[in-house]
């Protein structure tokens, strides 16, 4: 009752936040597609054909590479000389190596005697004329490499040696700069390898002029950094939800995974984060296990997770069997030296492939039953396990591509941020009914017990009343009788009554109000 007067009460409509959420996340989602898309480079490959690759008609002004991918001529366990491959050449002697590509992996129980510690690459090239500056990007082989441009030495990743003592493993990418006014150079390739079960090539040489390799670096540096710096971002802003809260504990664990997998992705590509370890043995070992276990490990979180919302769904004994999978492969990675460990490997990525497909079944069997979140957790699984497929595939050498799953994993994590977001605005919207129906329900019981009173009782709300609770204090009170109402309502219907009596009130409890009397009911006042 407003001013003597029954009032109808109606809740003001909620902000469609859900809704505003969903077009924020979707905008960035496009955004960050545009982003990853664009300063495209146009990629040439399938051009090297037997030690060999004319590449004259190649419009390397247009933002053009060259990807060195075919068939190397090849001399295995030799460290030959620069100087010394053209006449090796013309006695042909050597064979076909396709890079990239797999010399050798030792089985599970081979002995290490067995594995070839190195070769030698070659390729001749004839360039485009009217060009004389060139660059080639060179990434990491199977675990140390050296490239020369016609006898020079352009780029080393570790240091390549036959003698064990003076070689030195090491991840990343160095860029190669050469000069050829005649347009012809041959490029050779040292690898050697004394630490892995496998020696090869897992990637291969980009080749352009100095300013589009420039160029390509600086962007895919500025992109993979801006989407580790999202992912790190995502990972700290959950992990403040829950050192806030402490309950939600699917925060904690997402921002761990958000975490992982910016380093990952930081570990990959561009090497970013190479340079943070020594440039030793020992630097190269705590890498690979740094770049191994940062998504290795995300298996058993993703579970944990999985498990956390979709309680129902991801039973208890699968998820052992991967917490105890993966424990056992951090046990091994961190101890046991990678000339072991890494002959287990291609098993692990298998057993990864077979927890990602087991993955996205919990998930559709959680959309089918209609789970919160489900469909949007789906489209990121499913993204997720088909950027898991194409590494574990190429890993083992079934098809060339790229390595996809850093990608896979920043879009799985971004979809589960949304769905975190939307859980969070749904709490919102929930407590922010929650708070217009204690408004209205404390609104309701001030017409039977005023606020007044609970001051009187020195109480913030009706909750805070226990029996037997009372004051004492001195005041006068006012009754009021309307002369002949018995009569005159007998006379009234119900509804002219209440018409009537509210007419009355609404003249009369202002100035009673205004003298600072106070309102019980419909017929009382105390002042």
């Amino acid at each position: 009752m407003e001013d003597g007067k029954y009032m109808e009460t109606r809740q003001p409509p909620l902000t469609n936040a859900r809704g505003v959420s969903g077009r924020l996340a979707v905008a960035a989602a496009v955004g960050l597609i545009v982003l990853l898309s664009s300063c495209s480079w146009k990629e040439r490959d399938n051009l090297v054909r037997d030690g060999y690759a004319d590449l004259r008609q190649v419009n390397f002004w247009d933002n053009s590479l060259v990807r060195l991918s075919g068939g190397w001529r090849f001399w295995p366990s030799e460290l030959i000389a620069p100087a010394d491959v053209p006449g090796r050449l013309a006695r042909g002697d050597s064979s076909v190596m396709k890079v990239p590509g797999s010399w050798q992996d030792l089985g599970l129980f081979e002995p290490a005697d067995n594995l070839m510690t190195g070769g030698t690459l070659a390729l001749a090239l004839d360039l485009p004329p009217g060009e004389s500056n060139w660059a080639v990007r060179l990434t990491d082989a199977y675990s140390a490499c050296s490239l020369y441009a016609n006898g020079d030495l352009i780029a080393e990743i570790g240091s390549v040696s036959s003698d064990p003592r003076r070689y030195i493993p090491r991840k990343g990418c160095e860029t190669g700069l050469f000069s050829t006014p005649d347009g012809k150079v041959l490029l050779v390739m040292h690898v050697a390898n004394f630490s892995l079960p496998h020696t090869g090539t897992w990637d291969s040489p980009r080749l352009g002029t100095v300013n589009t390799i420039s160029k390509k670096r600086t962007a895919d540096s500025i992109r993979t950094s801006l989407v580790s710096g999202a992912m790190i971002f995502m990972g700290i802003y959950h992990l403040v939800l829950f050192l806030l809260s402490r309950k939600n504990k699917t925060t904690l664990v997402f921002s761990v995974i958000c975490i992982l997998m910016a380093v990952r992705n930081l570990m990959m590509g561009e090497r970013i984060m190479v340079p943070l370890f020594s440039p030793d043995e020992i630097g190269w070992r705590i890498s690979y296990v740094v770049e191994h276990l940062s998504v290795h490990m995300c298996i058993a979180l993703f579970f944990a997770f999985f498990r956390m919302i979709f309680p129902d769904e991801v039973r208890k004994a699968p998820l052992v069997a991967i917490y105890s999978i993966c424990g056992a492969w951090a046990f091994l990675e961190i101890f046991t030296p990678p000339m072991i460990c890494h002959r287990i490997l291609p098993y692990f990525e298998c057993f990864v492939l077979v927890a990602a497909l087991y993955a996205l079944f919990v998930v559709v069997v959680a959309a089918f039953y209609g789970r919160e979140g489900a469909v949007i957790i789906l489209i990121g699984v499913g993204l997720m396990v088909i950027t898991v497929a194409n590494d574990v595939l190429l890993s083992n050498g079934l098809i060339e591509s790229v390595y996809l799953t850093s990608f896979g994993m920043f879009l799985f994590t971004f979809s589960q941020s949304f769905f975190l977001s939307r859980q969070a605005v749904n709490i919102s919207c929930a407590l922010d009914r929650n708070v217009r129906d204690l408004e209205r329900l404390n609104t309701s019981l001030e017409r039977f017990i005023p606020r007044e009173m609970l001051n009187y009782l020195g109480k913030e709300s009706i909750v805070d009343v226990q029996l037997g609770n009372f004051i004492e204090e001195r005041m006068s009170v006012f009754f009021l009788d309307i002369r002949n109402f018995t009569t005159r309502s007998e006379a009234m219907s119900p509804d002219e009554n209440f018409r009537f009596i509210n007419t009355f009130l609404e003249k009369f409890g202002p100035l009673v109000r205004k003298h600072g009397g106070k309102q019980r009911d419909g017929w009382q006042f105390d002042f």
